[in-house]
């Protein structure tokens, strides 16, 4: 085995975990789609209506959204290729934002409280989802410019 074939192979790796740590994310998601399905049955009205809809929506979004990126890891895999290391916009971690402030927002007419570690982390997944790419290519660069300067 060379040493681009190892290589691959971490790649594959790497990107099968951050898939992993997606879809533990997304577990949740599963308990707000039926809580979405329990109001709409009940026959909700107003504010539960619109929250029924948005949990529908929010865990369809992700559920849409891992599957998709399930699919391309595995014929990344099936293929032997190594995954294409995505630098753009990570929909999948802005949906789980916005499933964690749907979450918040279900959870707020018991508890009145917003700020909630599930705030903070929807925060934070939004954030990674918008710049994370941007951060990791920042990193490559400067990966690739101390390389560069090393062999001079």
């Amino acid at each position: 085995m060379t040493q681009i074939e190892k290589s691959a192979r971490r790649q594959q790796v790497s990107a099968a975990a951050r898939l992993i740590q997606k879809v533990q994310h997304a577990v949740p998601g599963v308990v707000l789609l039926n809580e979405g399905l329990a109001g709409m049955q009940e026959g909700a009205h107003g504010w539960h209506f619109v929250l029924s809809v948005a949990e529908l929506a929010t865990a369809g979004a992700v559920g849409v959204s891992l599957l998709w990126a399930v699919t391309k890891l595995l014929g990344d895999i099936r293929s032997g290729r190594a995954p294409h290391l995505h630098l753009g916009i990570d929909w999948a971690d802005i949906f789980l934002g916005l499933m964690l402030f749907t979450e918040v927002a279900s959870r707020y007419p018991v508890r009145h409280k917003i700020w909630s570690p599930p705030f903070l982390l929807g925060i934070v997944m939004i954030f990674l989802g918008l710049y994370g790419g941007k951060m990791a290519q920042r990193r490559i660069d400067r990966r690739r410019a101390r390389a560069a300067a090393a062999t001079r």
